[in-house]
């Protein structure tokens, strides 16, 4: 029997609060110094951008999940899962490492 109370809303709890942080924060970051003119394009790449990453993670999702049927093919959802895990990982530890570059200066125009 499915522990709903217990770890399914727990669990869908914090995945949409740290999404609900995380989304609004990354849009704003990706458009914050992009001119008025540009915006619109900026905002177009951006959601074409995240649509296409979200069709290939689902397809590289179900690839190694394969024709999983049974309880028996659980071994497949943790395949999936320490590919997230390892993923996130990654993406956390490179972050710091992404070129910010200065804002411009009236001098430096």
């Amino acid at each position: 029997t499915p522990a709903v109370g217990t770890v399914w809303l727990p669990a869908l709890v914090l995945v949409g609060s740290g999404a609900g942080l995380v989304w609004p924060c990354l849009f704003a970051g990706l458009v914050i110094d992009i001119p008025r003119e540009r915006y619109a394009v900026a905002t177009g790449i951006n959601q074409t951008i995240q649509r296409t990453s979200t069709a290939l993670g689902v397809a590289l999702a179900v690839t190694l999940l394969g024709t999983t049927r049974d309880v028996a093919g659980l071994g497949h959802f943790r395949r999936l899962f320490v590919l997230s895990a390892v993923c996130g990982l990654a993406t956390a530890a490179l972050a710091p490492f992404v070129g910010m570059r200065p804002k411009a200066t009236a001098g430096d125009r």
